[in-house]
This record gives C-alpha cells, sequence and structure tokens, in this order.
C-alpha cells in the first residue's frame, strides 16, 4: 500500500467516525428536552416528488456507478507496493547494456548486514516509491550488543550500496531496537 493511499484511509476513517459521532450524539438528544422546538418525526415531502422524476433513476445508476469505480481505484491502492525488477546502468563502453537485479543487491546488503554480530536480522527488498526505484534495509540490532557498533556498520552497509548501484536508486535504513530488550 502507498503511503497517499495510507494518509487517504486515514482522513476518511477520521470523518467518516466524526459523522457516526455526530449521528450518534444526535440520536441521543433527540426525544430529549436538551433541544428544543425539535419535531418528533422527520418529514420529506420534497423526496416523494424527486422520486417521482424521470431523471431519478439516472442519478441512482449515476451514483452506483460512481461509487463502484471509487470502490476499485481504492481496491488497487491497496494493493502491493510494485517492485523493481531489473535496471539498466549506463555504461563506459560502445554499444553495451548492463542491467542489475536490485532486488538480488538487496538480498545481498541485508547479508552483509547480518554479518555484524550486533545485527541480529536484516531484510532487504526493492520497490518503487513515488515512482523512484528504492532499496528498503530493514535492520533489528540489539541493545546489549552495542547500539554504535550497529549503526556504524549498517551505514557502511548503506553506503556501499548507494556506491553500487549510484544515483539511479534511492536507499531507505530502518535500524530497529530488538523488542522486550532491557538494560540493567
Amino acid at each position: 500500500m502507498t503511503r497517499i493511499a495510507t494518509a487517504v484511509d486515514r482522513v476518511v476513517a477520521f470523518l467518516v467516525g466524526l459523522a457516526l459521532l455526530a449521528a450518534g450524539a444526535a440520536a441521543i438528544v433527540w426525544n430529549t428536552d436538551l433541544v428544543s422546538g425539535a419535531p418528533e418525526h422527520l418529514t420529506t415531502p420534497w423526496f416523494d416528488s424527486v422520486r417521482a422524476a424521470g431523471w431519478y433513476p439516472w442519478l441512482l445508476g449515476g451514483a452506483g456507478l460512481a461509487l463502484t469505480l471509487l470502490a476499485l481505484r481504492w481496491l488497487f491502492a491497496h494493493g502491493p507496493a510494485s517492485k523493481v525488477r531489473r535496471l539498466v546502468v549506463p555504461t563506459d563502453g560502445a554499444g553495451g547494456v548492463v542491467s542489475v537485479d536490485v532486488g538480488e543487491i538487496a538480498s545481498a546488503a541485508a547479508v552483509a548486514a547480518e554479518s555484524v554480530p550486533e545485527v541480529l536480522s536484516a531484510d532487504g527488498r526493492a520497490v518503487v516509491d513515488r515512482g523512484v526505484p528504492t532499496v528498503e534495509l530493514d535492520v533489528t540490532v540489539s541493545l546489549a550488543g552495542g547500539i554504535d557498533t550497529a549503526l556504524a556498520s549498517t551505514e557502511q552497509v548503506r553506503e556501499q550500496l548507494s556506491a553500487m548501484v549510484g544515483p539511479l536508486v534511492a536507499t531507505r535504513t530502518r535500524v530497529r531496537v530488538e523488542r522486550g530488550a532491557r538494560v540493567r
């Protein structure tokens, strides 16, 4: 799922939640004396004339189609992030083309990061983030093993990764400290 889809989901969930809270509060205070002059029943005489109009079925059909298209767009936005397969690297030679498997480079960076004793686990993957090929490296370090050493070695792996793929690929490194670790 992309960051935009996540942000839209959060905003829509907030607005729907706010609307549901307002409707619930209105339903609670409807039959109380807190709101003076509130009608006992809602009447909608204008709706009967709208329902009898010839354009009303077309309006419902158009709204249904729009909601269906919106639902399909929402589903496609929540698909997995696209992955980088191969990347063509410019060469100095004449006539040759070099392509690299960015996923394998990400996996190799994860293996290199895991070789450090302070690193408990590492995972590398290649994705497309906002149209830019990106290598994501997730590293979990041990609190007891020394975070400074793990961070320095992870930074060294990131620099090597940047040197290999150059400016064509962005790198993102997330360092996490192991869960449940306590210093005594």
